[in-house]
């Protein structure tokens, strides 16, 4: 399912990258009904799959697994090849108002049964109607679920921005009152700043949100759930979410208001809001599942060993990620505060030390061969891209004096050379990688390893690191191919680690930034 959600995903953007809604001819009647709704098809159909494969993995994984699967089939995969062919080369004539002298209604009709057969057909090549009957059968309601969260996150979009405006004065109204306890003179404007909010940033789309995931998660979960007590969790989530929002917004005028005008409509402004989500919807999880007042779930002792390893193998990920995200809050662009994820990495796997004792830290030397090959597959996908090859050093470091500058760049070298391949490793190989063939993940010898829980790992890995992440998932099939054949963690790490420092080498010798 997720091999076949990745195929389809790749194949809409790549197409939508070549076709422009606004460029559709107003003929007929569905042409017009295509250029205003056809997002937000696409946006239900992403919300479909992301929904579905999440609480697929997290609420019915044991059922699923049951499931005996059937070999691909080559002849409806090359069926769907030719398909998408054609379903792409009629959407670019489409979208380029290219019509032929025919209905252009009967031909809209035409195209969007094309595009049903393709998903048809690449549907049955990955898995058998059969098995999609069984899926069905194991899933339960959870279809239910997910296509009422397409359907919201498709059609209310539109009627809910009729919604802004209270809501927008409502949040003004929060943020004048938060203002005047730290700015007496201010309103919304401070007196050396002031920024134009739009009624997007009332936190309305937050809201949906959150409600959203609040509703997928108690009905999933409601076997575990007191009701109606845990019906609460939805407006505290909502109320909670919407006053981040406000301190949000107050903040960002405090920081601009002190100097900190880049930082404010910087960093802090792309990333604030994405913590405050991550932080409510985290919250809500544990209170969900953790609080007598909501929870009916007993506690385990069996899974209490299983729960404690996959808290050490996470969480030194978790905290560089954690603190990464604060800490390009609290920028402008270049992230200064980088040294405190080498502290929060360093930290963490100090204080979970023990829980590594089993681990197999020794390592050969075709693992460093192996991290030498990532550096070169890393640069030559660098040059393929096309990204510079001299990027200058950042303004704002060569701005820094010398010993900050050093500080830096030591704190960047240790993270990438020592916590982050330490941390990645335990969470993607360690952890990811084995679990995806277990639950019990402690007991399962890395060489049992599966290519669906190699394939998928190195996909994850690749997707954090952003713009990298061909070379990321390319990096991560390596690591974990050199981790399933010796056996031991220690042989990944130094693979990691050998890339990472080769990589700093190029960045501090050669003044390729672009890698940092």
């Amino acid at each position: 399912m997720l091999c076949l959600a990745a195929v389809l995903g790749i194949e809409v953007t790549a197409l939508s990258l070549r076709v422009d809604n606004a460029t559709l001819p107003p003929a007929g009647h569905l042409l017009p009904l295509l250029r205003d709704w056809g997002p937000a098809v696409v946006r239900g159909a992403i919300a479909f799959a992301a929904v579905f494969l999440t609480f697929a993995f997290l609420k019915s994984r044991v059922a699923l697994e049951q499931i005996v699967l059937r070999p691909l089939q080559p002849v409806w995969l090359a069926a769907h090849a030719v398909a998408a062919t054609g379903f792409a080369f009629a959407t670019m004539r489409l979208y380029a108002g290219q019509l032929p002298n025919l209905d252009p209604d009967l031909l809209v009709a035409a195209w969007a049964l094309t595009g049903l057969l393709t998903v048809a057909l690449a549907a049955v090549g990955f898995l058998s109607l059969g098995t999609w009957r069984e899926v069905r059968s194991a899933t339960g309601s959870l279809w239910v679920v997910a296509l009422s969260t397409a359907l919201v996150a498709s059609f209310f979009t539109q009627p809910a921005r009729a919604l802004w405006a209270p809501t927008t004065r409502l949040t003004f109204t929060l943020v004048k009152f938060m203002l005047s306890w730290i700015l007496p003179k201010a309103t919304i404007h401070a007196p050396h700043f002031s920024v134009i909010i739009a009624p997007e940033c009332s936190g309305l789309e937050g809201a949906a949100l959150i409600l959203v995931f609040g509703i997928a998660w108690l009905w999933l979960f409601r076997q575990e759930c007191r009701f109606p007590w845990a019906l609460a969790l939805l407006p505290l989530g909502v109320i909670a979410l919407f006053i981040l929002n406000a301190v949000r917004l107050t903040a960002l005028v405090w920081i601009g208001n002190a100097g900190a005008k880049q930082i404010a409509a910087g960093g802090f402004h792309s990333q604030a809001g994405w913590i405050s989500f991550n932080a409510v919807a985290f919250g809500l999880s544990a209170v969900a599942r953790r609080s007598p007042w909501f929870s009916l779930r007993l506690k385990r002792e069996a899974s209490g060993a299983t729960e404690d390893a996959t808290t050490a193998y996470l969480v030194p990920f978790l905290a560089i990620l954690g603190v990464g995200m604060l800490a390009r809050a609290a920028s402008s662009g270049f992230e200064s505060l980088y040294p405190l994820r080498l502290v929060a990495g360093g930290a963490a796997l100090w204080i979970f030390r023990r829980s590594y004792r089993d681990c197999n830290w020794r390592f050969g030397w075709p693992a460093p061969v192996a991290g030498l090959g990532v550096f070169v597959l890393w640069v030559a996908l660098d040059r393929l891209v096309g990204v510079s090859s001299s990027s200058p050093i950042p303004s704002a470091l060569k701005a820094m004096s010398g010993s900050g500058r050093i500080l830096w760049l030591s704190a960047r070298v240790l993270a990438a050379s020592v916590t982050v391949p330490i941390a990645e490793e335990l969470a993607f190989r360690g952890y990811l990688m084995r679990r995806l063939v277990a639950a019990d993940f402690e007991n399962v010898n890395p060489r049992r390893f599966t290519w669906f829980s190699l394939a998928l790992s190195s996909a994850v890995f690749g997707a954090v690191h952003g713009s990298s992440w061909m070379a990321g998932t390319a990096a991560g099939l390596v690591y974990g191919g050199v981790y399933a054949r010796s056996g031991r963690i220690g042989d990944a790490l130094a693979a990691h680690a050998t890339t990472n420092i080769l990589l700093a080498i190029c960045v501090l010798v050669l003044h390729q930034w672009q890698f940092w």
